[in-house]
């Protein structure tokens, strides 16, 4: 992956997202799933973007969010002491 090595200061970071349905896939011709497709990109202080897209079941998605209450209750919970 380029600039894996590479840990620079972000200065933003931008979530784009959109809900589609999977018709079919290789390994199944009748899919008719939801999915959930995400685009994150960050942006470093010199200038530098860098994007990158996920994509995930609707179930997964649920579980990501999930995960990320956590941490943001564990930040939360980190200013208070």
């Amino acid at each position: 992956m380029p600039g894996a090595d590479h840990v620079g200061q972000i200065d933003s970071v931008t979530v784009k997202w959109k809900l589609s349905v999977a018709m079919s896939s290789s390994e199944v011709k009748n899919l008719n799933a939801p999915m959930v497709t995400m685009i994150l990109t960050t942006t470093e202080e010199n200038g530098t973007s860098s994007s990158r897209c996920i994509e995930m079941t609707v179930a997964e998605f649920e579980d990501l969010h999930a995960k990320m209450q956590d941490v943001k209750t564990q930040m939360d919970n980190a200013k208070l002491l």
